[in-house]
């Protein structure tokens, strides 16, 4: 549910005589529903909420808001607006909350330096931390002898320094800098009419700048937190409060709990978990497909040949397509489909020719004030130097800069300023994934991949075929309706009622997983739909399976390629996917693996494994329990849990959420001791095993 491009306009720039007269187009008797759809919008998508408002820009949303009140009476709606009055109440809080970090930034933090100082410092700062982060994950490496998570690996990334995640170092040293463009965007309007942050043009930073920068960081995450609960609650449900609670002071943490005033962000999980979930799942996949492109490079490189004509610019091209190929159940570098613009052959091309551009400025001496600035025909001629046209250049270029939409520096790592140039964020597009961040961008752009089906239905319809009694595609009529059933499956006396769905997976964005979430909802009530039908016409799959066949239980499903999977069914529909349901016939088990030190084997720690079959071969039974509780969920909830957060955005006024922490993957985190598995694979090792 959106609002016309003509209508979001005219509700950014609080234009009320506009929206009036589209609320009083068209039918008298529609106009409640649509006012009534009008507010659902404008509340969900946070169009009153004012982050830094200046004097004109204040008096022009309440002026907004008094009119529309007026509106509303006058039209006899007013219910509309008393029925809504927490989310009004919730979004006055909010901006209460952005308002005080944005007023502590300039008292405290902007008090000693501009904020064109503070956005360069962070920049510079975040540079000179991950390059000194790459050079001793590369020693740790070696000398590693811990059993761990090959894909959440965690190393020393100081001398003498804790054990830490790099990627999560990576990730909270972007996001920190993410939150410090965007509030510093906000509070000085350094966004144009696109939404594009233009800042201004680089300045001289010193120790100094860089110490206030580093302390910024917390006050730039705070930021983040208020985004984030803000955005949960208006998306997935919440309330946004004024409370008095009880907490150390900041200034004073040893006095004891005192009573401070808060702003109160309560919400439900809204299955921020699930997709958590669906997001660790995915970055597994990504590896392997990754670890296999990288042996099978290094087995090349073993057997001298003749070279080919190039086709692919770099090892992290293949990476991406050959993943995205597998994601997608179709062959990318093939498909002529545009996504906001471009084919997904040029977004892999664009992420991986920027990748190179960041690998090679990376790779050379580090710049003398820890800044790449690049101008913007420079790079467009670098991506049509690759094989973009100019305009696919262009539109790429666009599509990752860095603006008030974007989800983080990952995915727009060019940030552009007010002489032209663009400040290239090399020490963070060098170690983006490209198949995830193009993953991502899709996702936030909204893009369709639903028409995108069929070699992933012929997939199911092929495994499901070898695997059950029966397995067919159905395309009929009903009374002369058409009915289009991806795939239903007799398997002993259960009938599986397939819906195949492509969505891209959403990263850390609660906008982006509303829309996923939506998606999912309309896939349950299309597959319960058409499990109705054939209860109502079971003939339909007796013809098509040309043989009488009977069955106890109708079972519908919403089968996704991406790795999402429910804990529970909605309503009777369960959400099961491909890379499981590969998974549940090809193997029957699942299990978390670690490595010991730097060896390339992995091993599954045995605590963790849970078997999928109840016998030597599966039965529809077995399906039908992964189905209801997939094990590849009930793994990973145990590495998740949510906490209460409560930090100080002022002296006066304190934020309290709650986040989602992700637990380290460990053998203990399992029912194991370390130590045992170390003594298997030794033990292992010692017989040639």
């Amino acid at each position: 549910m959106h609002l016309e491009t003509k209508i979001q306009k005219a509700v950014a720039r609080f234009d009320w005589p506009t929206v009036e007269a589209h609320l009083k187009a068209g039918a008298p008797s529609l106009m409640r529903a649509r006012a009534e759809k009008f507010l659902d919008v404008i509340l969900r998508d946070g169009y009153l909420i004012i982050r830094r408002p200046n004097d004109g820009q204040k008096a022009a949303r309440d002026h907004f808001l008094e009119s529309m009140g007026i509106f509303f009476s006058q039209e006899t709606l007013i219910d509309l607006l008393h029925d809504r009055a927490d989310k009004v109440s919730s979004m006055q809080h909010t901006e209460e909350a952005y308002q005080e970090v944005l007023q502590t930034l300039s008292n405290d933090v902007l008090s000693y330096l501009s904020p064109e100082q503070l956005a360069w410092a962070a920049i510079r700062h975040m540079d000179s931390e991950i390059r000194s982060m790459e050079s001793q994950c590369k020693a740790s490496l070696s000398t590693m002898t811990e059993m761990v998570d090959p894909v959440s690996i965690k190393l020393p990334i100081e001398a003498d320094g804790p054990i830490v995640s790099p990627d999560d170092a990576l990730n909270t040293l972007q996001t920190a800098l993410t939150a410090t463009l965007k509030m510093l965007g906000y509070n000085n309007s350094w966004f144009d009419d696109e939404g594009a942050l233009v800042l201004p043009a680089p300045v001289s930073t010193t120790g100094g700048h860089k110490e206030l920068a580093i302390g910024n960081i917390l006050l730039a995450t705070i930021w983040g937190q208020v985004e984030r609960s803000d955005s949960r609650c208006r998306y997935f449900g919440g309330s946004v409060t004024r409370q008095e609670i009880e907490t150390n002071h900041f200034a004073a943490p040893d006095d004891g709990p005192r009573k401070q005033d808060s702003v109160c962000f309560a919400f439900d999980d809204g299955g921020e978990i699930e997709l958590h979930i669906a997001g660790e799942r995915l970055r597994r996949k990504l590896f392997d497909i990754y670890l296999s492109v990288d042996r099978f490079h290094a087995r090349a490189a073993e057997q001298p040949a003749a070279p080919s004509p190039p086709t692919y610019i770099s090892t992290e091209e293949t990476r991406c397509l050959l993943a995205l190929t597998s994601l997608l159940f179709m062959p990318v570098d093939q498909d002529a489909k545009l996504f906001a613009g471009l084919t997904l052959r040029e977004w892999t091309r664009g992420y991986a020719v920027i990748h190179k551009m960041a690998r090679d400025y990376l790779e050379d001496t580090e710049p003398h004030d820890g800044l790449v600035m690049v101008a913007e025909a420079d790079v467009v001629k670098t991506l049509t130097g690759h094989g973009l046209h100019e305009e696919k250049a262009r539109t790429f270029l666009r599509h990752t800069t860095f603006g008030r939409g974007s989800v983080d520096v990952f995915d727009s790592p060019f940030v552009r300023c007010q002489d032209g140039r663009y400040c290239f964020v090399v020490t963070v597009a060098a170690f983006t994934d490209s198949a995830s961040a193009i993953v991502s961008q899709l996702s936030s752009l909204r893009c369709d991949m639903s028409w995108k089906g069929k070699p992933f239905e012929e997939d199911t319809v092929k495994l499901l075929r070898e695997q059950c009694d029966a397995a067919v595609g159905i395309h009929s009529k009903i009374n002369g309706e058409e009915l289009e059933i991806d795939c239903v499956a007799l398997w002993d006396d259960i009938l599986f009622v397939v819906e195949n769905k492509n969505y891209f997976l959403p990263r850390d964005n609660p906008q982006s997983e509303y829309w996923f979430m939506k998606d999912q909802s309309d896939a349950a009530r299309q597959v319960k739909a058409k499990a109705q039908s054939i209860e109502a016409h079971p003939q339909i799959v007796l013809e098509k399976l040309g043989k009488t066949v009977k069955w106890r239980k109708l079972v519908p499903v919403v089968l996704n390629g991406s790795p999402f999977s429910k804990s529970s069914p909605i309503e009777g529909v369960h959400f099961y996917d491909a890379s499981a349901l590969h998974r549940f016939f090809e193997q029957g088990f699942v299990s978390y693996s670690l490595v010991k030190g730097n060896s390339a084997a992995a091993v599954p720690v045995p605590e963790s494994t849970i078997r999928l079959w109840s016998a030597p071969s599966p039965c529809a039974e077995d399906l039908l329990r992964q189905l209801e509780n997939p094990a590849q969920v009930v793994h990973c909830l145990k590495l998740f849990k949510r906490n209460r957060l409560v930090a100080p955005m002022s002296q006066r006024l304190y934020l309290d959420t709650i986040t989602l922490e992700r637990l380290p993957s460990t053998v203990g985190n399992f029912g194991g001791e370390e130590q045992d598995l170390k003594n298997s694979i030794d033990e292992k090792e010692s017989h040639g095993s």
